[in-house]
C-alpha cells in the first residue's frame, strides 16, 4: 500500500532497478514488475522497524537531554525540504518561556525556478494520464501530483467540468456520450511569489465494461436491494454465494494484530539499503564476467567465421552450445544468455543490424560496443578483413583480460589482509604461551 502510494516518486529508481533485472535475468515484462513490487516491498517493510526504533530512542534521548550555555547552531533545509520548527527554551531569573521558531528553507532563485518548473511539468504530463491510454482517450482516474520528486514546487489543479473531473483526478464517465467530451485541466504550479500555469485538454470517453465488471456491478446491486429491503430490521441477511461469486464476512483487525503488523515489517529496515546493495554486487559480478568472457567470445566468433559461417549463423551455433554446456554444468553465464536472446530476435524476423545493436544495448559495455559497431558495419558494407579486425580486438581483449586479473588479485590481497592479521595473532599465540608458562617470576 505503502509503495503504491510513493510509486510516483520512485519512477527513475525502478526504471533502473527493471534496467538491473533484466540485465541479470531473461524475464518477461510481467515477471519484471512482479520482480520490482517484491523488492520495493522488502525495503518498505524495512523502514517501518527504523521508524520504530527512531521513535524509541528519541523518547530515551529527550529523558535525558541537558541545557548548556553554548552557541546555538540552527540548520536551515534544502530547497524543497519546507520549513521547519526549532524548539527554543528563553529563560531568566523570572520566568522560562518556550518559543517556537519558524526557520524557512533556501528559496529557488529565479534561474533554479525556471529549471525545476519544467522539471514538475515533464513529472506531471509523464504521470498525468494514470492507467489511460493517453490523455485524448480517458476512463479512468487521473493522477494529480502534488510534487514532483526532489521538487519544492507545490502542484494544483483546477478544471472547467467538476462534474466529470474533480481537482483531485478523479473522472467520472457515466453521463458521456460515446462521441466524448472535452475538458480543459489547469495545473498550477506554485513556490513562493513564483507561480506558472499550463492548460491541458483532455477528451473523454464512456467507460467500455468487460463482462466480469458487468456481473460483479450485478452482485453488488443485489447486495443493495437487500439492505434496502431490511432497511427497518436490526440484522438483515445476505446469501453467501450470488451468481459466481462466493460473500463472505471478513472481521476487521484487532488493535494487537495491528501493532504486530508494523512490528514484523518494521524487522526489514536494518537491510534496507542492503537489497539495493546486493543488486549492485551482482550488477559487478555480471559486469566482471562479461569482461572475462569477451576474449573467448571474439575467440570463437573467429574460428566459426573463419570456418565459414555467417555472423548470424555463428551467434545462433554460440548460444545452442551454451544451451547443451548449461544443462551439464547448470552454470550462468551473462553474455550466452545474451546470446540466447539475440537467438529470440533472429527468429522473431528482426534485421541483424537492429538484433545486434539491441545485443550491445543490453550489454552496456564499451567493449563489446565496439566490437558490434564492426559486425554491423561487415553487415552493412561488407569488410574483407573482418578477421584480420577481429583478431587485432582479440589481442586487445587479452592484454583487458590481464589488467582485469592483476586489478582482482590485488583486490583479492586486501580482502585477505585483516584474516591474515587475525591469524599472525594466533600464530603468536601459539609460540608464546608455552614460553610464559614456564617463565617463572623471583
Amino acid at each position: 500500500m505503502v509503495y503504491k502510494r510513493l510509486q510516483g516518486h520512485l519512477d527513475k529508481r525502478d526504471q533502473k532497478l527493471c534496467t538491473q533485472i533484466r540485465s541479470l535475468e531473461i524475464v518477461t515484462k510481467s515477471q519484471v514488475e512482479e520482480s520490482i513490487l517484491l523488492f520495493r516491498c522488502k525495503q518498505f517493510s524495512f523502514l517501518f522497524l527504523f521508524l520504530f526504533l527512531s521513535i524509541c530512542l528519541g523518547i530515551i534521548f529527550s529523558m535525558k537531554e541537558e541545557y548548556i550555555d553554548s552557541t546555538i547552531i540552527i540548520e536551515r533545509n534544502e530547497t524543497g525540504g519546507g520549513t521547519k520548527e526549532v524548539e527554543l527554551f528563553m529563560k531568566n531569573d523570572k520566568q522560562e518561556i518556550r518559543y517556537p521558531f519558524i526557520v524557512r528553507e533556501i528559496p529557488y532563485t529565479k534561474k533554479q525556478w525556471e529549471e525545476k518548473v519544467k522539471e514538475a511539468m515533464d513529472y506531471v504530463e509523464k504521470v498525468m494520464k494514470g492507467d489511460n491510454t493517453s490523455l485524448d482517450a480517458v476512463n479512468r482516474n487521473l493522477v494529480f501530483p502534488r510534487k514532483a520528486p526532489n521538487n519544492g514546487i507545490k502542484i494544483t489543479y483546477e478544471t472547467n467540468h467538476r462534474t466529470w473531473v474533480d481537482e483531485n483526478g478523479n473522472v467520472d464517465v457515466s453521463e458521456i456520450k460515446e462521441e466524448g467530451e472535452l475538458v480543459e485541466i489547469d495545473v498550477i504550479f506554485r513556490y513562493e511569489d513564483f507561480e506558472e500555469i499550463r492548460t491541458y485538454t483532455i477528451r473523454l470517453i464512456p467507460e467500455v465494461k468487460s463482462e466480469e465488471e458487468k456481473e460483479y456491478e450485478e452482485v453488488v446491486k443485489k447486495i443493495k436491494e437487500k439492505e434496502e429491503n431490511s432497511l427497518y430490521q436490526i440484522q438483515f441477511e445476505l446469501p453467501n454465494k450470488i451468481g459466481d461469486y462466493i460473500i463472505e464476512n471478513t472481521k476487521g483487525w484487532n488493535k494487537n494484530q495491528g501493532v504486530f503488523l508494523i512490528l514484523v515489517l518494521g524487522i526489514g529496515i536494518l537491510f534496507f539499503f542492503r537489497e539495493e546493495e546486493q543488486m549492485k554486487e551482482q550488477m559487478n559480478e555480471r559486469k566482471e564476467q562479461l569482461l572475462k568472457d569477451y576474449p573467448e567470445f571474439i575467440h570463437q566468433l573467429i574460428l566459426l567465421i573463419g570456418a565459414g559461417m555467417t555472423l548470424k549463423s555463428a551467434f545462433i551455433r554460440l548460444s545452442e552450445n551454451y544451451k547443451k554446456k548449461k544443462q551439464l554444468t547448470n552454470k550462468k553465464h551473462y553474455l550466452y544468455e545474451e546470446l540466447i536472446v539475440t537467438t529470440y530476435e533472429f527468429q522473431a524476423g528482426l534485421s541483424e543490424e537492429e538484433v545486434y545493436r539491441n545485443l550491445a544495448n543490453r550489454i552496456g559495455l564499451s567493449s563489446y560496443k565496439r566490437i558490434i559497431e564492426l559486425l554491423i558495419q561487415n553487415v552493412k558494407k561488407g569488410t574483407k578483413n573482418l578477421i584480420e579486425m577481429l583478431i587485432r580486438e582479440q589481442e586487445s581483449s587479452l592484454e583487458m583480460r590481464k589488467e582485469q586479473a592483476k586489478r582482482l588479485g590485488e583486490e583479492a590481497g586486501t580482502k585477505l589482509l585483516m584474516p591474515m592479521i587475525l591469524l599472525l595473532g594466533v600464530v603468536l599465540l601459539l609460540v608464546l604461551y608455552p614460553a610464559m608458562c614456564q617463565f617463572q617470576f623471583y
